[in-house]
């Protein structure tokens, strides 16, 4: 279990290093220009068991939403269990 958390952490720094280069307002105006990415495929991770991986296409210059492209991998865990939406009202 260790070894998947240490893999969370990583790809959650990773996302938010990733999202604090790009500035939101040139975020919002590509996906604007560019329409909603179709429906991600998520499928089992090889390297990863419990985890889901996907592969997003991406601009790479958000300026140039029809330029050349990148791919931008993304990892996700499902919940187990359902979680109260606040914590004064259990239970669930």
């Amino acid at each position: 279990m260790p070894n998947s958390r240490r893999l969370a952490r990583i790809v959650f720094a990773g996302a938010i290093a990733a999202s604090a280069a790009l500035p939101a307002a040139t975020v919002a105006k590509a996906a604007t220009a560019a329409g909603t990415p179709p429906p991600l495929a998520w499928q089992q991770c090889d390297y990863a068991p419990g985890y889901q991986c996907a592969n997003l296409t991406v601009p790479l210059d958000y300026a140039h939403p029809a330029g050349p492209t990148i791919q931008v991998a993304l990892i996700r865990h499902l919940a187990s269990a359902a979680v109260c939406p606040t914590r004064t009202s259990p239970p669930c």
